[in-house]
């Protein structure tokens, strides 16, 4: 009788203990490693980007641990990171960078400086050498369309060598240096052609052009005959909900139009609805600056008392729940976005700063915008509540929206108590030569203060990124929002870039997608970008050409094509730009 009760014991812990079946695997876009570009003889490299483990590199490569020296013999190559937790391998594409030298005729005597996009349009980068006939310099640039303007005696004006000029968005023109491509037969491009019983067929390319592919993160055959490419879907694919096959080409020194594949437990996903919000390549995205949204909770209205804020200028009572109600009447259904971004909805002062004077009403403002956090971690009590927060999200998850929040990492408003405990947090207010350091915005990129209250902060002593990051991360944690759209991402060092993301990929079991905003060259957007960094940034370059080539008079295409061309070499053909 004893065994028995023992046996029926047994039995009903067993049955008490319920075994959840395993969660499918995923494989994220945005997981995907992404390729590295060697330019020339030398690039930088950080492992911990892709993952923790010992680097093996191409044929005719070095790694000293942060530097890559060497050449590459093939325009597509491959790196191997044996890791700790996964073993990858990573795209290693030739670069197509070369030298060239920028030469401004006349001007003898007088001082001459250029600043432009190839030096982040800081006159001071690039030092120009009389030769007796004109002021040149060296420059190392990839194919591509430059703007630029010289600095004649601390004065900007245009090239007057140069008859190409574009509009700067700023009411004048910049100049544009044209670096053309190395020559050579263009890549041809892939046409899919169809799968059959796990074959994947692809049409015929020349000899002479290369092919990689890779699954998820891994290396797979491809196969070539007279009649075009094949590749042969692996066999633990079946394994997975998503998962992805790519391919890229490459001939004479040009990239090719590359392929991304999804794949559900093993079959080539043909129809769009079989993706979901998580497969972030489908966002439609909807920007809502909370407090001039929609006032769903008048309890919680608190304008500021101050006549000389402008009413337009003042809280006028948007908030969180009156998204959440828009969410259940189906306005953003009816819209057909499956992505929300919310203005910063961090705690920001309770009075009034800065002052319009420059034309139209005076005033000065309340911080309804949110980009001036007093913390960094709490609602502000004007927009949401933690509970109307959570209530919001969760009704937003339940409709299969994902949402981003605005998030501002460079600054803080001075009345913030990091700033107040820690006024050594912050950057220097006033240059070297003793010039207000406010709004210098590419010659002290990584210091400049945005107005005399905003206090940027130091982020690259390794205690202050470890307190923001800590606290960037209270967004995903505590409240479960699906990603970042950073503020003003030109102006935070990489460190914290990578920190975040990191402490992101340790915490998080999704994808935390994280688009960033950046003025400046695609090559300095795209450094932002990548494996370990943020997925994407807003294309304001891209936005510009179309600006121009659809209002203005007389405009062609013929910008707007090079900056999307320019677009698909930075960010590949599938990227993530907003």
């Amino acid at each position: 009788m004893k065994k028995f009760l023992t046996v029926v014991s047994i039995c009903a812990a067993l049955a008490a203990c319920k075994i959840e079946p395993a969660a499918p695997l995923r494989m994220q876009a945005s997981d995907l490693a992404s390729p590295h570009v060697h330019h020339g003889t030398q690039s930088t490299f950080v492992v911990n980007d892709y993952t923790n483990g010992l680097l093996e590199l191409p044929s005719g490569l070095d790694f000293d641990g942060e530097v890559i020296t060497g050449t590459l013999e093939h325009e597509l190559n491959v790196a191997h990171i044996d890791g700790d937790d996964e073993d990858l391998f990573v795209p290693f594409f030739r670069g197509a960078k070369r030298a060239i030298t920028l030469s401004i005729p006349g001007f003898e005597g007088e001082e001459v400086k250029v600043k432009g996009v190839f030096n982040a349009w800081n006159s001071d980068a690039t030092f120009l050498k009389w030769t007796g006939n004109a002021w040149e310099a060296p420059l190392v640039l990839a194919p591509g369309e430059y703007a630029y303007k010289l600095v004649i005696n601390g004065e900007e004006v245009l090239d007057p060598s140069n008859d190409l000029a574009v509009p700067n968005g700023f009411g004048s023109f910049n100049n544009v240096l044209t670096v053309e491509g190395g020559g050579g037969d263009a890549p041809i491009g892939i046409d899919f052609q169809f799968v059959n019983d796990g074959s994947m067929r692809f049409s015929s390319i020349p000899e002479d052009q290369e092919v990689l592919a890779f699954f998820n993160n891994r290396v797979i055959e491809v196969v070539r005959d007279e009649d075009g490419l094949s590749i042969t879907i692996p066999a633990d694919a079946k394994e997975w909900e998503r998962a992805w096959i790519r391919l890229y080409t490459a001939r004479k020194g040009q990239q090719g139009g590359d392929w991304l594949i999804p794949l559900k437990f093993g079959k080539v996903v043909n129809d769009t609805k079989e993706l979901d919000r998580k497969d972030w390549h489908t966002s439609i995205m909807y920007f809502a600056m909370v407090d001039r949204f929609y006032n769903g909770n008048p309890g919680n209205d608190q304008p500021v008392e101050d006549l000389a804020v402008h009413p337009r200028a003042n809280y006028q009572g948007g908030d969180v729940e009156g998204l959440r109600l828009k969410l259940a009447d189906g306005y953003f259904d009816a819209l057909h976005t499956n992505t929300l971004w919310i203005s910063p909805i961090t705690q920001n002062p309770e009075n009034a700063w800065g002052l319009w004077n420059q034309g139209g009403p005076v005033s000065t403002f309340s911080g309804y915008h949110g980009y001036w956090p007093i913390s960094n971690i709490k609602p502000d009590h004007r927009l949401a509540s933690p509970e109307e927060l959570h209530l919001f999200l969760h009704d937003a998850h339940t409709k299969e929206q994902n949402v981003l929040l605005d998030y501002v990492a460079n600054h803080v408003h001075e009345l913030h108590p990091v700033y107040q405990k820690h006024p050594n947090w912050a950057t220097n207010k006033y240059t070297a030569d003793g010039r207000l350091n406010t709004q210098l915005w590419d010659e002290e990129r990584l210091t400049t203060w945005f107005d005399t209250f905003m206090p940027t902060l130091e982020l690259r002593n390794d205690t202050v990124a470890e307190l923001m990051s800590d606290s960037a991360l209270v967004w995903i944690t505590e409240y479960d929002f699906d990603g970042f759209r950073h503020d003003a991402t030109k102006h935070i060092p990489m460190n914290f870039t990578r920190l975040l993301t990191e402490k992101i990929r340790a915490t998080s079991d999704d994808h935390v997608y994280q688009i960033g905003e950046t003025y400046g060259s695609d090559e300095l957007i795209a450094s932002y970008v990548g494996s370990g960094k943020v997925d994407a940034q807003f294309n304001f370059n891209l936005y510009d050409a179309a600006f121009e080539a659809f209002t203005q008079e007389g405009a062609t295409f013929d910008r707007l094509r090079k900056a999307l061309e320019s677009s698909l070499t930075y960010y590949g053909h599938h990227h993530l730009m907003g």
